[in-house]
């Protein structure tokens, strides 16, 4: 049979293959097609634009894991209170019974400005500032965040874990935010610095972070306590996320804004494993150096509550949140030495001692 060459909007790289038969590649090429279409839809329906008035269906395209069933009472719900406010990680989220897969449309605010974000980071262009209405609360934010979720054409294979500020704490109800990793932002070291795609005009940050690989989890335990999110822990790697997002001040509007725009997450490297973590793991230095110079230091006690308490957090927010988290899921834990802002051209080492060290390259995205 002769073989056809597909090539699928724009999206690179994508081979040959025999008529009937689709190849992974082809079908997340044809996903990016259908966001893109999508993310037209939703930009279409703001007000003053002539499709305004045609009935867009929300998209929910189940990478993971969560597909609306025809039955929406057979949906997982999703809870008032995402996390436990008596460790003050309160993320409400859509109400009581509510699917994620349905809780927006096209036309609402947070499908528009999702649509923006999406289209953004797809296209490789700079925001001016933030795309619609700002949210005002966390259920806001991530009601934005599983929009723009179901519109990026991609898996989920991680999560970041960041911390909000104590001043913005009491009226977030919140001490940590979450923000799903895709699997095409995920990058291992190799002999040359890692190139760090960064959307020139937006933000891109280097955070030095220790990195949570989960064993199987219960999908149907909703509370997690701090020795039952260490028993998941299936191994622990040394890792350098990429902070990025279209939007330059991003990180200046508050967490709420930051978990509407993927937590502020522009990829992952993964670096080694940690032998014997739980014995060794307080006693790693970590230091991170911005074109030779040494802008952080710290310890995994940098991090407030701890590691394993932002693995706690991320277990118990998915798992209300209606996300469960699938063997293997990454967790980004925090960012040990801060947040560290770094122009495109600059090179970044995080350095572990007695683990190894991350150098990276930041590039400009899109070329």
């Amino acid at each position: 049979m002769r073989a056809t060459s597909l090539i699928v909007g724009r999206f690179p790289g994508l081979l040959p293959v025999r008529a009937g038969v689709v190849s992974s590649s082809v079908k997340l090429g044809l996903s990016l097609c259908a966001s893109q279409h999508y993310i037209r839809a939703a930009l279409d329906a703001m007000p003053g634009r002539e499709a305004e008035k045609q009935q867009i269906k929300p998209v929910d395209t189940g990478f993971h894991p969560l597909q609306s069933s025809a039955e929406p009472t057979t949906d997982r719900r999703v809870t008032d209170s995402i996390g436990t406010w008596r460790d003050g990680h309160s993320s409400p989220f859509g109400g009581p019974g509510v699917s994620a897969a349905v809780v927006h449309s096209a036309g609402d605010p947070a499908s528009i400005v999702a649509a923006r974000f999406v289209e953004a980071r797809l296209e490789c262009i700079a925001l001016p500032d933030y795309p619609g209405v700002k949210p005002a609360s966390m259920d806001e934010a991530y009601a934005t965040q599983e929009a723009a979720i179901g519109l990026f054409p991609d898996a989920i294979i991680g999560w970041k874990v960041g911390m909000v500020p104590p001043a913005q704490q009491a009226a977030l109800h919140a001490r940590r935010l979450a923000g799903p990793i895709f699997r095409r932002n995920l990058w291992t070291p190799g002999l040359e610095p890692t190139p760090l795609p960064a959307i020139v005009g937006g933000f891109a940050a280097v955070e030095a972070e220790f990195v949570v690989r989960v064993a199987a989890v219960d999908p149907d335990q909703m509370d997690w306590t701090l020795d039952e999110a260490t028993r998941v822990v299936a191994a622990l790697h040394i890792g350098v996320e990429l902070a990025g997002s279209p939007l330059s001040t991003i990180n200046d509007l508050g967490s709420a804004v930051v978990a509407s725009d993927f937590g502020n997450n522009g990829g992952l490297v993964l670096g080694s494993e940690i032998e014997d973590w739980a014995a060794r793991l307080d006693g790693i230095e970590v230091e991170t150096i911005i074109d030779g110079e040494t802008v952080g230091s710290g310890t995994a006690g940098s991090i407030p509550a701890g590691v394993l308490e932002s693995v706690r957090f991320l277990l118990e927010h998915c798992a209300r949140r209606g996300r469960l988290i699938a063997e293997g899921t990454l967790i980004s834990t925090g960012a040990v030495t801060g947040v560290h802002q770094i122009p495109v051209g600059a090179r970044s080492v995080c350095a572990f001692s007695g683990v190894g060290e991350i150098h990276c390259l930041v590039v400009a995205a899109g070329t």
